[in-house]
């Protein structure tokens, strides 16, 4: 028995690794108001839509770890020329995969290597486009790829368009504002409680109000202490711990000396990180000094708010008084 006709079989006997899943088990389908559990189990989609969105929703290749991807690919092709009888030499199917692979890599990028494998399953089986099939080749590759794109997946997206639910009405500012403050208020109160802190300061707003309005500002030295927390925890989220790729330990290497050099964006970052750590040592000083959270904090958010509306009056009537006086010169 020849050396390729066990690859085939071997192939055909093997089951692909696990792929990586999403991160969020039940995420918002990109372009759509719907739930991936809305489309899986909607009667009204058709299952080569679910087939689509589920496939889309694992990590794109881009993104994903450059070797873990590329081993993935092979896999998937490897199965792809078991499937089609494809006879060759090693070389020549070698030769085949590593193309293929860097076509995708250059080309198709921002596929999920799970959405490769549909296209090539409906491709060998000739439900893909035309079903017309001019041999296996790394032409014939790109232009299931180039269909799945283009046809399929874009057909999916139109059909889940269909069954968008309507848009929810935007809360009017004041009621948004209210739903904050009761956030706040509760979480506080749970905390004051049971010593549980489970409040997320979404956008730093709590943190900036307590600043802005000297409701309450971090000592230099526990700012610095947080600010260095932050650091730790945002390299260490960064750190390619899984990664032994050339790729990835290069741009771990370039963020650590963003991070070192006090890079601005890097620096933003970690210190919004800081700002969200400090917003507990904050909640711990209200307890421990028995402030009326209620008050202090509403009050802020209204001379707050009031500060931010005179601000944006000011700034109108300049731009005004400014445009009022080129006219004028215009004029004379």
């Amino acid at each position: 028995m020849s050396e390729l006709v066990k690859l085939h079989q071997k192939l055909k006997k093997d089951k692909l690794p696990a792929l990586a899943t999403e991160v969020d088990p039940n995420p918002f389908v990109l372009g759509t108001t719907l739930r991936k559990d809305e489309i899986v189990h909607s009667p009204k989609i058709s299952e080569l839509t679910k087939d689509i969105v589920i496939a889309s929703l694992y990590p794109r290749i881009n993104v994903a770890p450059k070797n873990e991807s590329g081993e993935r690919l092979k896999e998937v092709i490897n199965l792809t020329i078991a499937e089609s009888g494809f006879r060759n030499e090693i070389e020549d199917i070698k030769f085949l995969i590593l193309k293929v692979i860097d076509d995708i890599f250059r080309d198709y990028s921002h596929f999920t290597c799970k959405e490769v494998e549909l296209a090539f399953r409906k491709g060998i089986r000739g439900t893909l486009g035309d079903g017309k099939m001019f041999g296996l080749s790394v032409r014939q590759m790109n232009i299931w790829l180039e269909t799945y794109d283009k046809e399929l997946k874009r057909n999916a997206f139109m059909e889940l368009k269909n069954h968008d639910k309507p848009k929810e009405e935007k809360l009017p500012k004041e009621e948004v504002d209210r739903l904050w403050l009761d956030r706040v208020f509760r979480s506080y109160a749970k905390f004051e409680k049971d010593d549980i802190f489970d409040f997320n300061d979404f956008n730093n707003k709590f943190y900036d109000l307590c600043w802005r309005q000297w409701v309450f500002r971090l000592p230099k030295e526990a700012k610095n202490n947080y600010f260095e927390l932050a650091k730790t925890a945002y390299l260490e989220e960064k750190n390619p711990k899984n990664g032994n790729g050339a790729e990835e330990k290069k741009r771990f290497a370039r963020i650590m000396k963003n991070v070192a050099d006090g890079e601005k964006n890097e620096t933003e970052i970690i210190r919004n990180k800081a700002k969200k750590l400090a917003v507990e040592y904050i909640f711990k000083q209200f307890k421990k000094h028995k402030v009326d959270i209620v008050k202090s904090i509403t009050e802020a958010f209204q001379k707050d708010e009031q500060e931010y509306k005179e601000l944006v009056e000011k700034a109108i009537t300049e731009a005004n008084e400014k445009r009022e006086k080129e006219q004028q010169d215009k004029e004379s």
